[in-house]
């Protein structure tokens, strides 16, 4: 069954190509939230002009069915020549951040501004970029590149980490409130499940590395054995006052109620949707709800243009 038919426009070391140019037979692009790099996929076939691009080469994707929408900025990755073709595999421009090692102490600054620090570092531009609270001291070692120290601040706020349609690199709180897209059973939605799952067990409240930081951001000293003083018993080494301990454990509460939902969906191809959108599901078997776009994977190939999501609760 035909889907929708593609147009795309697709640069690789600066030659401007169409689907048709490109000799291209398969195209998949995904947008993840997922503390991982966005990618994408080429299946090339005999006679394209870009058989011999090399690792290291520009790729830029633009994609739609009329109008077309940037989907990808990133370089090549890795280039497989195969019987059924030649599959090009990208990475968005945050993987420099991979080649990156600081070696650095970034001492009461916002975690907002040690992103972007950590970003300028590894040449790699910033997008929507929010500050959170500020860490009396952050070691970014040389033992991790620049990629996971991201990572691990994303990790400790619960923050959204990902890129734009420009490689520009986001870090912020997944957002609520007024869906982005509206997709409907009968119209744009094609296949989806969607529903909730057993509550997860309950996650231990997070406490400051210190006795003394109970007192707020004023003091901090030893190991506190019981550092909520009612029952918290997870204390987290870069949390040394109360107040960032709270925020952590305020965004920790919110990330265990979005995933009590989850499913996927699958929708005639919308480059628009890319992972951290709200979507609307509607005319489905359930009420109408608002989902969070985990990872959206655009597909295109023979049969058309699909775009999948995998989803989680929006609140």
């Amino acid at each position: 069954m035909t889907i929708s038919r593609p147009d795309a426009t697709i640069s690789i070391d600066g030659q401007d190509l169409s689907l048709a140019e490109s000799a291209t037979a398969t195209l998949f692009v995904v947008s993840t939230s997922t503390l991982a790099h966005d990618r994408a996929t080429l299946t090339l076939g005999p006679g394209s002009p870009v058989l011999t691009v090399a690792p290291g080469a520009r790729v830029e994707v633009s994609l739609g069915t009329s109008d077309l929408d940037a989907v990808f900025t990133g370089a090549v990755a890795r280039v497989a020549h195969q019987p059924w073709g030649t599959e090009v595999h990208a990475l968005s421009a945050s993987a420099a951040l991979d080649a990156v090692r600081v070696g650095r102490a970034f001492r009461d600054q916002s975690i907002g501004d040690i992103v972007s620090n950590l970003l300028a570092e590894g040449g790699v531009n910033a997008g929507a970029i929010e500050g959170g609270p500020t860490l009396p001291v952050f070691y970014a070692d040389e033992g991790r590149s620049a990629w996971r120290h991201l990572c691990r601040l994303a990790g400790l706020v619960l923050a959204e980490l990902t890129s734009d349609a420009s490689g520009a690199v986001n870090f912020r709180p997944p957002r609520s409130g007024t869906a982005d897209h509206t997709l409907r059973a009968g119209a744009e939605l094609l296949s989806w499940a969607v529903g909730r799952r057993n509550e997860l067990a309950a996650v231990p409240s997070v406490g400051p590395f210190s006795a003394a930081s109970e007192q707020g951001a004023d003091a901090w000293s030893l190991l506190h054995h019981d550092p909520g003083g009612s029952g918290a018993h997870h204390v987290h080494p870069l949390l040394r006052d109360r107040d960032i301990a709270q925020v952590v454990d305020d965004a920790t509460a919110v990330a265990r109620s979005r995933a009590g939902d989850e499913g996927w969906a699958t929708v005639m191809g919308d480059a628009a949707i890319r992972a951290g959108d709200l979507v609307e599901l509607e005319s489905i078997e359930r009420a109408a709800a608002t989902y969070r776009v985990v990872t959206s994977r655009h597909e295109v190939g023979i049969d058309g243009f699909v775009t999948t999501m995998r989803l989680e609760g929006a609140s």
